[in-house]
């Protein structure tokens, strides 16, 4: 029996994995012989090269994992054999091991983050970690909330720092700590530290500013605790408001995203005009404000309007 985690290491076993998966997903489906033409765009290998599938069928075919008959135009029809269908399914339940997976998502936001950092990225989001080379479980995407629970996992471990919206439940400017950096460039990987080092600290929260609830890291690194902001800061917050106002009606967002997105401005605009702003509280709005266009909207304008909120963010210190 094919071991397919050994033969996931290299990119054209994974690739080979993927196809036998997506041949048994079609059989399933069809109940027939399966036309390999809805293959072509499977990979890119196969886009840049339709000699690559054919090369990849024909060593499916070595390997009895498929019967094909083949013409001078190619390989156009397959079945999956009995040993195909057991390396398919066995691929398709490692790849949707559960535990398997939280654990390489964990790993993989932390070196993500980590790159992000050397970057001078200050705010990441999960598309971006969606669209990295580290957004996936051999060829199957880790889902957002799979991403939420491997940042709370390691903000727990303060190797992560981030906010937690509640409402939409996600976390916000996801940092990599000192102590995540160390692990990443003593060790690699979390999985690689030796259970005697690994981090066991307890994160405190506190209650600050009425009702507004803020995560306090305790005695982690690379945080910064004070929410003193300047008056250009919060002309910066009043600005974005303003601005926000004016371009929202333009991304093509339902109602329901528009009426969610004016009452995350209208939060902006009364904490900006508080004694005290909150410095976090105003990241997190902003932030949530940006995500709910990116999600919602597929027009040009929403470019603009994520440049608008990641720059607001960062002039008041995000």
């Amino acid at each position: 029996m094919v071991e397919v985690l050994e033969l996931a290491e290299s990119r054209m076993g994974l690739r080979r994995l993927e196809l036998a998966a997506a041949i048994s997903d079609a059989e399933v489906r069809s109940g027939q012989e399966i036309m390999t033409e809805q293959f072509e765009n499977l990979h890119d290998d196969y886009v840049a090269d339709w000699h690559v599938l054919q090369a990849d069928l024909r060593w499916m075919g070595e390997q009895s994992w498929i019967s094909f008959e083949a013409s001078a135009a190619g390989i156009q029809g397959v079945h999956l054999l009995g040993l195909g269908q057991q390396v398919a399914q066995r691929f398709q339940d490692v790849r949707s091991d559960t535990v398997a997976r939280m654990k390489l998502a964990r790993d993989s936001v932390l070196r993500w983050l980590y790159e992000c950092e050397m970057a001078n990225i200050r705010s990441p989001r999960y598309q971006d970690f969606k669209d990295s080379k580290y957004g996936e479980y051999l060829g199957n995407p880790f889902t957002s909330q799979e991403i939420t629970k491997a940042i709370e996992g390691l903000v727990n471990k303060e190797l992560v720092t981030g906010q937690y919206m509640t409402g939409a439940g996600y976390y916000t400017n996801p940092r990599i700590t000192t102590a995540g950096s160390d692990i990443i460039e003593e060790y690699g990987s979390l999985t690689n530290v030796p259970k005697e080092s690994r981090p066991n600290v307890t994160t405190t929260t506190v209650h600050m500013n009425g009702s507004h609830g803020s995560n306090l890291n305790v005695g982690g690194n690379n945080v910064t605790q004070s929410t003193t902001m300047t008056a250009e800061q919060i002309g910066a917050s009043v600005s974005f408001v303003e601005s926000s106002r004016g371009m929202v009606p333009s991304l093509g967002l339902t109602e329901e995203q528009v009426g969610e997105i004016t009452e995350v401005l209208d939060e902006v605009e009364k904490e900006s005009s508080a004694a005290e702003p909150n410095r976090g509280l105003l990241i997190d709005l902003m932030a949530k404000a940006r995500d709910v266009a990116l999600l919602g909207s597929a027009t040009a304008m929403v470019n603009a309007y994520e440049f608008l909120a990641n720059g607001s963010i960062q002039a008041i210190g995000g």
